[in-house]
C-alpha cells in the first residue's frame, strides 16, 4: 500500500495526493453558498445519527446540499443517514474508519461529488452505480481490492480517485461506460495490466499509474487515448515504452522515473526529462532499434523453429508474429504491442531486410553438402549458428536501450 491517508495530509499536499476535501482544486468545488452547507471537519464526530441527525433541526436538514465530516472517528454510515441526506450534492467523509457502504446510499441520488479517501473500505457497494449523476469518487487510502461492475454505469464521472489501495485488475464492465472520465488516479495499487476498452475513453485527459506493477505496457495506452495530456508510469517494473504511447499530440508529460528497469527509452533519456523521452519517442529511432531486435528475436528463437517461419513471413509482417507462429502461441494473432512499431520507416524496413538476409545467409551456410542429415543434426547447426551470429554482434539480441 502507499501512504496512509494520515501521511499524505500531513503536510502540504502534492499530486496526486491533492484531492482532499479541505484542500480543494480550482474548479472542482460545488460553488459554496450562506445556507445548505454543514462543515463538521474534525470536530469529534462518532456517529452521524446521534451526533447530527439528533440535534439539528429537521427543516435545516431538507435543504442541505453538503456535509463535511472529514477527519472524524465515525465508523460506519447508516441507512437512515442516505435516506435523510437524500438531496446533498456533496458528501465528504474522509479520514474516518468506516468499512463499509449500505445499499442504501442509493437514496443519494442528488450527490455530484462522493469522497472517501483515508477509511477502512475493501469494497464499494454495487449499488454506487445508481448514483447517476456523480460527478467525482475519491476513494483513495483504502483497502479496496475489487471495483464493482456497475461502476461502468456511472456516465456523467469525469474524476475517479482509487491511489493507495490494494487492486490488483480493473474489470473491464467497471470502465465501459465512464464516457465523460476526465482524470482517472491508480497510482499505489498492485495493476498488472489495464482493460483494452479503457482505449475508448476519448476524454482521458489524466491517467495516473505510478506504483504498479506493469512489466507492458498496457495495449490500451500503445492503442492511443487522443485526449491524453499526463501519464505517469513511474516506478513500474517495465523494460520499454512503445513509441507509439507518445503518438496523440495532447500529451505533454510522461513521466517515467524510477522504472529501473526500463531500457527503452533509455535511463539517460528519462534523466533528461520529459521533454526529451517525447522527442525521442516521437522521432524516428523512438523505438530504439525495438522492431529491428524483435525480428531478431523470433530469428533466433523457439530451438531453431522461428527462424523457419521467418524466413517464409510476408515481407512487412509485425515484429515478433513470426515467433509466435512458429511455436503455435497465440493462434498467430498479433498484439498491439508487437505491431506497435511496424516498419513503417525506411530505416526499420531496411533492418527487418539485414537480419533477414542475414538468417537466409547462415541457413545456407549450415545446409550439408550431402543429403540424409537428421534433424537433430540440423538443430544443432543452427543452435551453433545462432552463438556464432551472438559473438559476430550483427544479429545478436539487442533491444531497446542495448544489449538484453
Amino acid at each position: 500500500m502507499g501512504a496512509t491517508f494520515a501521511e499524505a495530509t500531513r503536510s502540504a499536499p502534492c499530486f496526486p495526493y491533492s484531492l482532499w476535501c479541505n484542500e480543494p482544486r480550482a474548479g472542482s468545488e460545488t460553488p459554496r453558498s450562506a445556507h445548505g452547507v454543514l462543515d463538521l471537519e474534525a470536530s469529534g464526530l462518532r456517529c452521524l445519527v446521534r451526533d447530527v441527525l439528533a440535534v439539528r433541526d429537521q427543516q435545516s436538514l431538507i435543504g442541505l446540499r453538503e456535509l463535511r465530516c472529514a477527519s472524524n472517528a465515525i465508523a460506519r454510515l447508516e441507512p437512515e443517514c442516505c435516506v435523510a441526506f437524500g438531496r446533498l450534492e456533496l458528501l465528504c467523509l474522509s479520514g474516518n474508519a468506516i468499512a463499509a457502504l449500505p445499499a442504501e446510499i442509493a437514496n443519494m441520488s442528488a450527490l455530484t461529488s462522493l469522497r472517501l479517501e483515508g477509511n477502512q473500505l475493501r469494497a464499494l457497494p454495487p449499488q454506487i452505480g445508481e448514483l447517476s449523476r456523480l460527478a467525482q469518487l475519491w476513494a483513495g487510502c483504502n483497502h479496496l481490492r475489487e471495483l464493482p461492475p456497475t461502476l461502468g454505469r456511472l456516465r456523467r464521472l469525469s474524476e475517479l480517485c482509487l491511489v493507495s489501495n490494494e487492486l490488483s485488475s480493473i474489470p473491464e464492465q467497471s470502465v465501459s461506460g465512464l464516457c465523460s472520465l476526465v482524470r482517472l488516479e491508480l497510482s499505489h495499487n498492485q495493476l498488472t495490466d489495464l482493460p483494452d476498452n479503457l482505449a475508448n475513453l476519448e476524454r482521458l485527459r489524466e491517467l495516473w499509474l505510478d506504483e504498479n506493477r506493469l512489466e507492458r505496457c498496457p495495449r490500451c495506452l500503445a492503442a492511443g487515448l487522443p485526449s491524453l495530456t499526463h501519464l505517469d508510469l513511474s516506478s513500474n517494473p517495465l523494460r520499454r515504452v512503445p513509441a507509439a504511447l507518445a503518438a496523440p499530440a495532447a500529451l505533454r508529460c510522461l513521466r517515467l522515473d524510477r522504472c529501473v528497469q526500463l531500457e527503452c527509452p533509455p535511463p539517460s533519456t528519462v534523466e533528461r526529462g520529459v521533454a526529451a523521452v517525447l522527442e525521442l519517442l516521437r522521432s524516428a529511432e523512438g523505438d530504439c532499434g525495438g522492431a529491428a531486435a524483435e525480428v531478431a528475436d523470433a530469428d533466433l528463437g523457439a530451438d531453431g523453429r522461428a527462424d523457419e517461419a521467418l524466413s517464409e513471413a510476408p515481407r512487412g509482417a509485425s515484429p515478433g508474429g513470426a515467433e509466435r507462429a512458429a511455436t503455435g502461441e497465440g493462434g498467430g494473432e498479433v498484439s498491439v504491442w508487437d505491431a506497435w512499431d511496424d516498419g513503417h520507416t525506411q530505416a526499420m524496413r531496411a533492418a527487418h531486410a539485414a537480419v533477414r538476409q542475414t538468417a537466409q545467409s547462415v541457413r545456407h551456410e549450415q545446409q550439408p553438402s550431402t543429403g540424409g542429415s537428421s534433424p537433430s543434426a540440423s538443430r544443432g547447426g543452427r543452435s551453433r549458428g545462432r552463438k556464432a551470429r551472438g559473438k559476430g554482434g550483427k544479429s545478436s539480441r539487442s533491444g531497446p536501450g542495448g544489449a538484453r
